[in-house]
């Protein structure tokens, strides 16, 4: 093979190797290599709002402690945040009345773009998105904190949250369900409701009889129409299912359309904020509340 032969190979491998390399450039500069800041198509279960998956956020606050709730908010969240009415914004912005309250809506405080971007109110649903993950709630966010695993210790701090309000014990404004509601209620005040109205007919101390009607101390969870020191109505007997805070919420809401043929006689109450201090009340009327 002469050198002119061998000059044409080189020459062929150098352009193909020059094609390539220019092929390469322009398929980076045409298609990035990098993870667009948002999917072009959402992806179910990976969106940023996306709700944590397991139990409703309403469903844990019927069993939240916004007592524990302080606890965990203290330990995770007043190195950068303040929790008292009137306080000055930290690291992060002062929490007081943040339930339901327009995200970003702190004036004294400079919020990211991500967080200004986000819209709408702190709603339990958001409040339990947010504190699951941050980064993942608002992408760019400069929370710098990973986030809340255990479902129900979230339910604890939102309902310390919504605790923290001049109106806690306020009916719920659009978005906030009962069981948040009752969450933030004042046992105290239901019992004070519970004693006028229903004291003529229950009982409400530990080991107590049943009256008029049944004794109602260990009632919150029980099976419906169940308890074998009171003969119930074959209303109530065969209802089903357990009193629940939606089940109680019903029935003092409006017994008879609750259990069509029952022998009670109330009326209900009609008010959301005294009924849902009632059913507070009657939650904590247990060994094990």
């Amino acid at each position: 093979m002469d050198s002119i032969e061998i000059n044409k190979i080189a020459a062929a491998v150098l352009c193909a190797g020059l094609a390539l390399g220019g092929s390469v450039l322009a398929a980076t500069v045409l298609v990035p290599d990098r993870r667009p800041a948002r999917p072009a198509f959402p992806i179910a279960g990976l969106e940023p709002d996306a709700a944590p998956a397991g139990p409703s956020i309403d469903a844990r606050l019927a069993r939240a402690s916004a007592a524990h709730g302080a606890q965990l908010a203290g330990a995770l969240c007043a190195a950068c945040h303040g929790f008292d009415k009137g306080g000055a914004a930290r690291v992060g912005p002062n929490l007081f009345g943040v339930a339901n309250r327009a995200v970003a809506a702190v004036a004294d405080y400079q919020y990211s773009p991500a967080l200004k971007q986000a819209g709408g109110r702190w709603t339990p649903s958001r409040l339990d998105r947010w504190l699951t993950r941050p980064q993942g709630f608002a992408p760019g966010t400069r929370m710098g904190f990973a986030g809340i695993s255990d479902g129900a210790a979230r339910a604890d701090v939102v309902a310390y949250l919504l605790s923290l309000s001049d109106t806690a014990s306020a009916a719920p404004t659009a978005g906030v369900g009962f069981a948040s509601l009752v969450a933030s209620a004042d046992p105290g005040a239901g019992a004070a409701t519970a004693n006028a109205e229903c004291s003529a007919c229950h009982s409400f101390d530990r080991n107590g009889s049943a009256m008029i009607g049944p004794a109602l101390y260990g009632a919150f969870g029980r099976g419906i129409g169940q308890g074998a020191d009171y003969a119930y109505s074959a209303a109530l007997s065969g209802h089903g299912g357990n009193w629940t805070v939606a089940a109680l919420d019903d029935w003092l809401r409006n017994p008879r359309r609750f259990a069509p043929g029952t022998r009670m006689g109330f009326a209900g109450i009609a008010d959301d904020k005294a009924r849902a201090a009632v059913v507070a009340y009657l939650r904590s009327l247990s060994d094990h509340p």
